[in-house]
C-alpha cells in the first residue's frame, strides 16, 4: 500500500513538471510553427484517435441523453474555446505571466460555484481569493507598463488567459457531477471529438491548415517534436496518470502538487531565454500561489468532486 501511495505521488509529481515544461513547448509551437487554429485541431485529433482506441478495448458505458448534451457543451468550453483563448494569449504574453494567471483556476471555480450553487465562501477562503487577486493586479499592473518585454502585447495576453481560466471554469462547475458517473475515458472520448468536429471543418475549409508555419519551417523536424510532446505527454499521459494517481493521492496534495506548474513554466522559460527576471513575478508568484493554497485547503468534503476537476484544469 505505502508503494502504490508513493507511486501516486511521483505521477502526479510528474504531470505537473510535464504541464509546466509545456507552456513555453506551446508558446513556440504557436509563434513559429501552428496557428491556434492548427494547434487545437492537432490536439484534438491526436487525443481522440488515442481515446476511441483505448474505448475500443474497454467496456462501453450507457450516456444520458442529458449528460451527453452537457458532456458535448463541456467539450466546447473546457477545451474548444479556452484553448483557443489560452493560444492566442501565448501569442502576446510570455509564458511566465500565462502559468501565474492559470494559477488562480481553483478560485474562478470557487466563485463560480458562489455565484451560481451558492457556495459559502469563509473568510479564509475570501483572504486567499484577494491574495490571488492581489497577485494577478500586481502582473496587470506590471505589463501595462513594461517595455522590451518578450511578449507583444503582455496586458492583451493576460485578459486572454484569465477569460480562458473562466471558460475551463465554467465547464468543471457544469460537469462537475458528471465526472462522478463514467470514466475518464468516455468522458475525453467525447470531449474530443466534439473538438475535432468544432475546430477541424473550421481549420481545412478556410485553408488555414495549408498556410500554417510548420510547412515551410527550415526546422521542420522541431515543430514535429514538439507536436508530438503535446498529445503523447500533455494531453495522453496526463489525462492517464493524473486519475491513476488521485486513486491513493488527495485532491488536497494533487492541488499543492499543482504550484510547480508556474515555477516549473517560469523557470524553463526564463532558461531558454523566452522571459526575463523582474521582481514582479516571483512577488506575485507568491501571493497567487498562497491564495490558491489557502482556497483549496479550506473546502467542505462534499466539494471535493467539484474542487478535484478544477485541479485539472491546469492540464489545458
Amino acid at each position: 500500500m505505502l508503494r502504490n501511495k508513493w507511486f501516486g505521488h511521483l505521477m502526479i509529481i510528474f504531470t505537473q513538471v510535464v504541464l509546466g515544461v509545456n507552456i513555453p513547448i506551446t508558446r513556440d509551437l504557436l509563434l513559429n510553427y501552428l496557428s491556434p487554429m492548427g494547434y487545437i485541431g492537432v490536439r484534438a485529433v491526436g487525443a481522440a484517435l488515442f481515446f476511441w482506441t483505448i474505448q475500443f478495448f474497454a467496456k462501453r458505458e450507457r450516456i444520458d441523453k442529458r449528460d451527453f448534451w452537457l458532456i458535448l457543451l463541456g467539450g466546447f468550453l473546457g477545451f474548444v474555446f479556452s484553448q483557443y483563448l489560452t493560444s492566442l494569449s501565448l501569442q502576446y504574453t510570455t509564458p511566465v505571466y500565462f502559468s501565474l494567471i492559470l494559477a488562480l483556476s481553483p478560485v474562478v471555480v470557487l466563485l463560480l460555484q458562489a455565484i451560481f450553487f451558492g457556495e459559502k465562501i469563509t473568510r479564509k477562503k475570501l483572504f486567499g481569493i484577494l491574495l490571488g487577486i492581489l497577485g494577478a493586479a500586481i502582473l496587470a499592473m506590471r505589463a501595462a507598463f513594461e517595455t522590451g518585454s518578450a511578449g507583444t502585447n503582455n496586458l492583451l495576453g493576460i485578459a486572454f488567459a484569465t477569460v480562458s481560466i473562466v471558460a475551463f471554469a465554467a465547464y468543471v462547475v457544469i460537469c462537475g457531477d458528471i465526472s462522478k458517473k463514467y470514466r475518464p475515458i468516455t468522458q475525453m472520448k467525447w470531449i474530443f471529438t466534439t473538438s475535432c468536429v468544432f475546430v477541424c471543418p473550421v481549420w481545412v475549409l478556410s485553408g488555414q491548415w495549408q498556410h500554417e508555419l510548420l510547412w515551410t519551417a527550415t526546422d521542420f523536424h522541431v515543430g514535429l517534436l514538439e507536436i508530438a510532446f503535446l498529445i503523447v505527454f500533455c494531453t495522453i499521459a496526463t489525462y492517464t496518470l493524473i486519475p491513476i494517481g488521485m486513486r491513493t493521492v488527495s485532491a488536497t496534495v494533487v492541488s499543492i502538487y499543482m504550484n510547480l506548474q508556474p515555477i516549473v513554466a517560469s523557470v524553463t522559460a526564463i532558461l531558454i531565454g523566452m522571459d526575463v527576471f523582474t521582481w514582479d513575478k516571483p512577488a506575485a508568484l507568491l501571493l497567487v500561489l498562497l491564495g490558491a493554497f489557502v482556497v483549496t485547503s479550506d473546502r467542505p468534503a462534499k466539494g471535493q468532486s467539484i474542487l478535484r476537476e478544477a485541479e485539472r484544469s491546469q492540464e489545458h
